[in-house]
Parts: C-alpha cells; sequence; structure tokens
C-alpha cells in the first residue's frame, strides 16, 4: 500500500463544486464575475483555509477563516491533517 496520502479534490471534497457553483450563479444572472470574495466561521471556516491551500484560491479576491476549529499548518514534520506531512499530491484533477 503506498505510503503517502493522495487527495484527489475532485472526487473526494467540495472544492471544485465551489468554483463551478460561482461561475453558474454568475452566469444565471447574466454577470460576469470571475472573482469572488470567500468569508465563513467555525466549519466553514475550516472550508475557507482548507480551500485556499489546496487549491490556491485562483479565483478568490479575498478569503477570511474566521475561527476554524483547527488549521493547517505547511509543517512537513506533523502528519496531515493538522499538517503537510505525507501529503504526495494535492491535485483537483
Amino acid at each position: 500500500m503506498n505510503k503517502h496520502i493522495v487527495l484527489k479534490l475532485s472526487l473526494v471534497w467540495g472544492f471544485s463544486l465551489l468554483e463551478k457553483s460561482v461561475d453558474l450563479a454568475s452566469k444565471s444572472a447574466s454577470l460576469s464575475y470571475r472573482y469572488f470574495v470567500l468569508y465563513s466561521h467555525s466549519g466553514g471556516g475550516q472550508f475557507v483555509h482548507c480551500y485556499v491551500m489546496f487549491t490556491g484560491g485562483k479565483s478568490v479576491i479575498r478569503a477570511v477563516a474566521a475561527n476554524a476549529g483547527c488549521y493547517l499548518w505547511p509543517n512537513p514534520a506533523r502528519a496531515y491533517p493538522y499538517d503537510v506531512k505525507r501529503l504526495k499530491a494535492l491535485a483537483l484533477n
């Protein structure tokens, strides 16, 4: 078994759905927004934090993760879900 955790975000998590939802809402309202502001509290704050860490937040102008239950730190010495040790791939494809 592979010792590395491989995350297929588009299949496992809702990160890819966020940009698709914003795009759909923008098109439905006949708007041309390509970027958005992302703010959330508590569990939603964890989502915002991980979304930006894993995807780079290309479409996000500003992100606020308020009072998340835990945060992912870029520390290669500690294991996921608190740090990035053993994360081999963070891909949206």
